[in-house]
């Protein structure tokens, strides 16, 4: 029997206290080890013990009739009697306006009661469903109506949550979800989910409408990704080509900078190794000519490159018993090599070799792992690890001997002024960004799937923003910030109640919880007379803000905070 021809269940989700024996959900409590002994239990103040019942009672799920009405075996309507979820949470019931709108919208539902009441809307059946909806949607702040597979899902101890972050349940997270994918970050998952969907509260079937959504994601990445973008990035082109051509040498550049360049070529265009070679001494003008042939430079490629291959084939654990022994004689092998080399080129060139950046560079890399050579020998030290990486930096004088390559690095070094210009364009905005997001989410709830992008502080902010310049999970970072108590605790997780994060006075406590390395705070943000404010993050603001500040003091019959009547809150 379809669901939509029994009671609607819903899941119910009590805020503060509990009012019934139920489970709980798979939410920890427990957020320092031995936070659930009795010891730890025994020596917990009152802000503490309010604090637990916050996150037992939001893990709480109750699986109740929204209205309490079913069909009898004539298929007239029937009154259970049994606790149903608008009872129990919202005795006081509604105005008759916003009675009289829940029975508009469950009459022109477009899921709820639609085939119960296709046949006859006289009916039992049709009437209990309605019945049900209007409950539903008379309680709404805690009442969730489901039917179908998600209600089968509830009812048997399960979630129906969203497999991703992104939805179409509105225009806005349309607009949302299609300019995330247009970045291409997470556009496949989202094809496969939409391809996999059946209908609406039903279980997904793989590939059950593949022919509709594929070609539809398809050709939308191709035109929204290929064409859109690429084409706003060709126009910016186009206009810096413009700019070059109106008469101005180079757009990116200063006039300090423009003038660096031209010497830098200079340089390079007009640097000799050595001048008067007759008058060298003979021994001297051999050498010259030894480290200037050909040979002599193959010789040191080969090296270079026997040197990084010897290297590279390291492994650990290592596979052959004596490869140790191999590489300590190939190591003093090839620095004997490189050292001879730079004290002929030393001999050869004398003054000459310091102004040549390259050799400076080789001297550089010479002396070091000299150093750790002598290190190893003569001390317990073992400094492989740092010497390795200069060992491996001799590749870069392969950009000496190739010169294609060392035309293409050349160009790279020349355009380090643009890149420079560009770089502190990014770095400046990164920087703001950072300190704007510490002061807005430096107490938010670590993400359980990626705790590391946080906004804890200046450096892990930088960094978080850093890799969603990149476009790695840019979109992941922004739905955790958005997260709301309720898709927490529904998620299996926790958050800590705002008016108990009190840092000024209770910091040591919140220490002791872990609360201070690893936050659990949420964001809320009250929309008073229709008009939406940002709570600040002192706690001298949290009276006026904080919608369970007079919990103790309003409190309703079935054990739930009475809110004011003239200010409606709700929680991000």
């Amino acid at each position: 029997m379809s669901i939509l021809q029994k009671p609607f269940r819903h899941r119910a989700v009590e805020p503060t206290r509990a009012v019934a024996s139920v489970g709980v959900s798979g939410a920890s409590d427990e957020v320092c080890d031995g936070s659930n002994s009795l010891e730890y239990l025994g020596n917990m103040t009152s802000d503490e013990l309010l604090g637990r019942d916050y996150m037992q009672a939001m893990s709480r799920m109750l699986v109740l009739p929204c209205g309490g009405t079913t069909v009898n075996s004539t298929g007239g309507l029937l009154e259970t009697g049994v606790v149903s979820c608008r009872q129990a949470f919202c005795p006081e019931g509604v105005s008759e306006d916003e009675a009289r709108r829940c029975q508009e919208n469950c009459r022109s539902h477009p899921f709820f009661c639609k085939e119960t009441c296709e046949a006859n809307e006289q009916s039992g059946a049709c009437q209990s469903c309605r019945r049900e909806c209007e409950a539903a949607c008379e309680c709404s702040s805690y009442c969730e109506p489901l039917m179908k597979d998600a209600a089968l899902c509830v009812e048997q101890g399960g979630r129906w949550q969203q497999a991703l972050s992104q939805n179409f349940d509105n225009v806005l997270s349309s607009m949302l979800t299609l300019f995330e994918i247009s970045s291409t970050e997470g556009w496949a998952d989202v094809m496969y989910q939409a391809c996999d969907s059946y209908g609406q509260f039903i279980e997904p079937v793989r590939n059950y409408s593949e022919w509709l959504f594929a070609p539809f994601f398809v050709v939308y990445m191709i035109f929204s990704h290929m064409f859109i973008i690429n084409l706003s990035v060709g126009v910016i082109v186009d206009k810096f080509m413009d700019l070059k051509q109106s008469g101005k040498r180079d757009v990116l550049l200063t006039t300090a900078q423009l003038k660096w360049l031209d010497s830098q070529r200079l340089l390079t265009a007009t640097r000799f190794d050595v001048t008067n070679l007759h008058k060298m001494p003979w021994l001297q003008r051999k050498v010259y000519h030894f480290i200037s042939s050909f040979r002599f430079s193959a010789f040191i490629l080969v090296a270079i490159a026997l040197n990084s291959a010897l290297m590279a084939m390291q492994t650990f654990p290592s596979q052959i018993e004596s490869w140790d022994e191999v590489m300590y004689v190939g190591k003093r092998c090839f620095s004997a090599i490189f050292t001879l080399e730079m004290m002929l080129k030393i001999y050869a060139l004398r003054s000459a070799y310091w102004e040549d950046s390259w050799n400076r560079f080789d001297f550089f890399c010479v002396i070091v792992s000299l150093l750790g050579i002598i290190l190893e020998d003569t001390t317990t030290l073992n400094v492989t690890g740092v010497t390795s990486v200069f060992r491996v930096l001799r590749l870069f004088r392969l950009m000496k001997y190739l010169k294609g390559v060392k035309k293409i690095f050349v160009a790279l070094a020349a355009s380090v002024p643009k890149l420079v210009n560009v770089m502190a364009i990014l770095l400046l905005l990164l920087t703001l960004y950072s300190i704007l997001g510490v002061s807005l989410f430096s107490t938010l709830k670590f993400s359980s799937e990626s705790p590391q992008c946080n906004f804890k502080d200046f450096v892990q902010a930088f960094i978080t923003l850093f890799r969603a310049s990149t476009g790695e999970a840019w979109n992941e970072i922004m739905h955790d910030i958005a997260r709301s108590p309720k898709e927490i605790f529904a998620s299996g997780d926790w958050c800590t109640p705002d008016y108990l994060f009190d840092t000024e006075n209770q910091f040591e406590a919140l220490s002791e919880k872990c609360l201070i390395e690893r936050p659990g705070r949420t964001v809320i943000r009250c929309a008073v007379g229709g008009v939406p404010l940002w709570a600040k993050w002192r706690d001298g603001d949290k009276a006026h803000l904080n919608p369970f500040s007079a919990h103790k003091q309003a409190k309703k019959k079935a054990g739930t905070v009475k809110r004011p009547a003239s200010t409606k809150y709700s929680c991000r």
